[in-house]
């Protein structure tokens, strides 16, 4: 650095006096200097000098969401469209049995019902081979997905997923912290488990197999849920939307 640069550096200032207005709002205001570093920006003016701060601002989708013509992902009604209901289970901790979908397959517009094989998204066990002995996933936690059901109305969706009868062998399991600590307490996993890595992939189109034929072709689908806390369904992907999830298909 050039000494002439230094002398400069020497001679600038560090702090500076600003003028602030102190004291209560609509009582009284008093204009107070106060020394703040100079690389500070200016304080802001009272309320009543100011553009933006404090003055009413017309919300850009206001008018349409008062009046009811504003749309949601809700409102959405696409060619082919269907609807779904994902089947949770009631209980924190079990084995899945068996899993009937037979009556739900033959409710009107039910295009699909698919029992899941994996829940992505949850730990699993480091070693499979020290997983409980299942022909389904283990379920660890009251409300995780079990089937799912695709329907060309929400009703018959409901309705279907209702109807579809799955067969639980409640497993021991403990809700409160200290009962958790105690020797000999039940596990949540019967061996080491850890997330599995997750590859993040926008949303797509893949294949689905129906309940009465073979790989078949499926339009958009939109599911309402109850919550967040969702896993894949046959072959679905997050897309930003709240209490929804989209169910994939391939372009024909």
């Amino acid at each position: 650095m050039s000494t002439k640069q230094e002398k400069l550096n020497d001679a600038a200032p560090t702090v500076q006096i600003a003028k602030f207005m102190t004291g209560i709002a609509g009582e009284e205001l008093l204009e107070t200097d106060i020394a703040i570093p100079a690389a500070e920006p200016p304080p802001l003016a009272i309320n009543e000098k100011l553009a933006v701060v404090g003055k009413p601002t017309p919300r850009l989708d206001g008018r349409l969401k008062v009046t009811g013509a504003a749309r949601y992902s809700a409102d959405v009604r696409l060619p082919g469209m269907l609807f779904a209901r994902i089947v949770v289970s009631p209980v924190p901790h079990a084995r899945v049995r068996s899993v009937d979908t037979t009556a739900a397959e033959k409710v009107t517009g039910v295009r699909a019902v698919h029992v899941l094989e994996r829940v992505l998204g949850s730990a699993e066990v480091r070693d499979k081979s020290k997983e409980l002995a299942s022909s389904y996933p283990i379920v660890r936690y009251a409300g995780q997905p079990v089937a799912a059901v695709a329907a060309t109305s929400q009703a018959a969706a409901d309705e279907a997923a209702r109807l579809v009868k799955v067969d639980y062998e409640p497993l021991p399991f403990v809700v409160d912290e200290l009962r958790a600590r105690e020797p000999g307490a039940p596990l949540v996993f019967p061996a080491p488990a850890r997330y599995p890595r997750q590859k993040v992939r926008r949303c797509q189109h893949s294949k689905v197999k129906y309940a009465q034929s073979p790989t078949v072709l499926l339009p958009t689908v939109v599911a309402s849920t109850t919550g967040l806390n969702l896993h894949r369904v046959a072959s679905y992907w997050f897309c930003r939307q709240p209490h929804r999830l989209v169910l994939d298909h391939v372009a024909a």
